[in-house]
């Protein structure tokens, strides 16, 4: 068949098995608004895009490209497998910020999934999230989407291993079937790199924030820490500067806390690269944050453009941050895990 349409989790999916998408319905909204003030950011609006892509590779979608649902059949008693897929970069950007403390329990939302490259190892794989407008539930907007690029590991040497052939030569298949209904979702799955190499320099302000790895909470089935979880010692340890800093100090070293402790602040955009993985649970964790907003290699990234110029349209002020996550342990010594970038936009006088 063309099309599969089944149900996960009450969403209603519909896989294209040719072009290779996957189009998703009825996905609730309201578990992954903010706890803050009801709102979409970046970090759930991350989150649904997930939940949106586990739904389609469980109908059908793209399954050959993931051994974690390729290899398993269900009713059946599974062998350990022997392969996984490992993140290596995301993307989120929240196009429209829109608040959703009126909006009903039962609203929903929907979603588009697609296949943007496919790679010997690696492939990447792009969700735009359509909202609910709060002014009419009835319709709905474009609310951003995500990016999301895997590589398949084998999990005895933990090394990068290439894509089944077969499901491969399906994937560039499909790639090739875009009759233009696709090119714009599949152009925002283009990742401009993030590395090292873009640190801001030593002169601007800078802040460093220690924690420590939760086994229970923090590891996937994977054995490792999960992606999402950088992301999240980064909002910490940002929320950590801006509560903590010192009213008394000089105001260029607290650039962030207007932006964190202002009303309607919001992180728009996360931009991450996983270096290593962090397969520790006794490692200890670093997280370190710079003022990105001079730094000309940042600044030039198509999204902090984007959400520059939109802010500045709309009265408002975006704050850049770089940060690193890195770790050591006894095992493993001292490792830089991942590089990334938050676009945080709040009202004009947040400075």
């Amino acid at each position: 068949p063309v099309t599969v349409s089944v149900l996960y989790w009450a969403m209603q999916v519909v896989v294209d098995q040719v072009a290779q998408t996957a189009r998703a319905t009825a996905v609730a909204l309201p578990p992954f608004l903010s706890f803050r003030d009801g709102s979409l950011d970046a970090v759930n609006l991350g989150k649904l895009a997930g939940f949106i892509r586990r739904g389609a590779y469980k109908s059908g979608w793209l399954r050959g490209l993931n051994p974690t649902f390729r290899d398993r059949t269900e009713g059946t008693e599974q062998a350990p497998p022997t392969q996984s897929v490992f993140m290596v970069g995301q993307l989120v950007v929240l196009e429209r910020l829109c608040r959703y403390g009126s909006l009903p329990l039962n609203a929903d939302c929907s979603g588009e999934c697609t296949l943007s490259h496919c790679g010997n190892s690696s492939y990447s794989v792009v969700c735009a999230v359509d909202a609910p407008d709060p002014k009419n539930i009835q319709s709905t907007h474009r609310a951003g989407y995500a990016v999301h690029s895997f590589v398949t590991i084998d999990l005895a040497t933990r090394r990068p291993t290439p894509i089944d052939a077969l499901a491969r030569k399906e994937a560039l298949d499909a790639l090739s079937q875009d009759d233009g209904s696709l090119t714009d979702l599949r152009s925002k799955g283009s990742l401009t790199r993030v590395s090292p190499s873009m640190r801001p320099t030593a002169e601007v302000p800078h802040f460093r924030f220690a924690s420590r790895v939760r086994p229970y909470s923090d590891f996937d089935f994977n054995g490792h820490l999960n992606q999402g979880v950088y992301v999240n010692l980064a909002l910490d340890a940002m929320l950590a500067y801006g509560v903590y800093a010192k009213q008394d100090v000089d105001a260029s070293q607290v650039w962030l806390r207007d932006f964190v402790r202002g009303p309607n602040v919001h992180v728009r955009a996360i931009r991450v690269d996983y270096l290593k993985e962090v397969a520790d649970p006794q490692a200890a964790l670093t997280v370190e944050l710079w003022d990105a907003r001079t730094s000309l290699s940042i600044s030039a990234l198509p999204f902090v453009q984007h959400l520059s110029t939109a802010a500045s349209t709309e009265g408002e002020s975006s704050c850049c941050v770089w940060f690193e996550v890195s770790s050591s342990s006894p095992s493993a010594g001292e490792a830089l895990n991942a590089v990334g970038v938050l676009v945080v936009v709040g009202p004009s006088d947040a400075k």
